[in-house]
């Protein structure tokens, strides 16, 4: 699938009481399409946290950016490659 591209197919998905679609559900459908079709600038693999709370959204953000940082201070001792892969993996992070 082409993200970039103007022909985008756009699928519109419901649920209704009959055959109701839980949140669990739509997750899991999440994680398995972002899992299956991956993007150039991955940084690991799709999780999904569906939650109201606060605390846990920063958990989350904070569990991202820790080993991204520890990366960037080690990575001019690394080398050139290291500090652009650092660098790009910082730019991800912040994007999310």
């Amino acid at each position: 699938m082409n993200f970039g591209a103007k022909n985008l197919p756009i699928y519109h998905v419901g649920s209704s009481d009959r055959n109701p679609l839980t949140w669990g559900e739509i997750k899991e459908e999440v994680i398995k399409f972002w899992n299956s079709n991956v993007s150039q600038s991955k940084v690991g693999k799709a999780y999904v946290t569906v939650t109201e709370n606060e605390w846990i959204i920063r958990l989350k953000k904070l569990q991202r950016q820790i080993p991204v940082q520890a990366y960037l201070r080690l990575a001019p001792f690394l080398g050139k490659q290291h500090e652009k892969n650092a660098q790009k993996m910082n730019k991800t992070i912040k994007r999310g």
